[in-house]
């Protein structure tokens, strides 16, 4: 699979993960006067890089709420927006926005290959992961596991339903 590796993607996403939500506490301690744009922006991209943290450890069942974060392209498409927000003067700031849309094209070009995410770290090992609807997998050999209203798709293979 090469650049598309589900555990090399993950590694990726725990980075940028990381890299956007400290990059939203500098921009919050850095705020000399009050602008509500600033405050506003950057507690949205620090919440979407603890929310990316935590699901690359574990599927939590409030994630079942908030369902694209398991869909390659929600994520992806999470990503994409996080690094346009980040984009800025500083190299800091254009190093960090285009490293998040960079993973952001691969998770949509990984859900054109694999139909699926990869598991949480913490959960490698589960068959099935439950979070109150359909979402593909992928285990780190690329092959598809999915939840289907709880159990497992006929087949180890379901269909995203929302």
């Amino acid at each position: 699979m090469g650049i598309l590796n589900p555990v090399l993607l993950q590694v990726g996403s725990l980075i940028c993960s990381v890299a956007v939500a400290t990059f939203a506490v500098f921009r919050l301690i850095g705020l000399g006067g009050f602008n509500v744009t600033v405050l506003v922006v950057s507690l949205f991209q620090l919440l979407s890089g603890v929310l990316l943290f935590v699901a690359d450890f574990r599927a939590l069942e409030v994630f079942g709420y908030i369902k694209f974060i398991y869909t390659a392209t929600g994520r992806g498409g999470l990503m994409v927006l996080l690094g346009a927000l980040c984009l800025g003067r500083s190299p800091w700031e254009i190093i960090v926005g285009v490293a998040l849309m960079f993973i952001g094209v691969l998770f949509f070009l990984f859900a054109c290959v694999t139909k699926g995410v990869p598991k949480p770290i913490l959960q490698r090992n589960e068959l099935t992961i439950t979070l109150g609807g359909d979402v593909y997998f992928v285990d780190s050999s690329g092959a598809q596991t999915a939840t289907v209203g709880g159990a497992p798709a006929a087949g180890g293979v379901g269909h995203t339903a929302f």
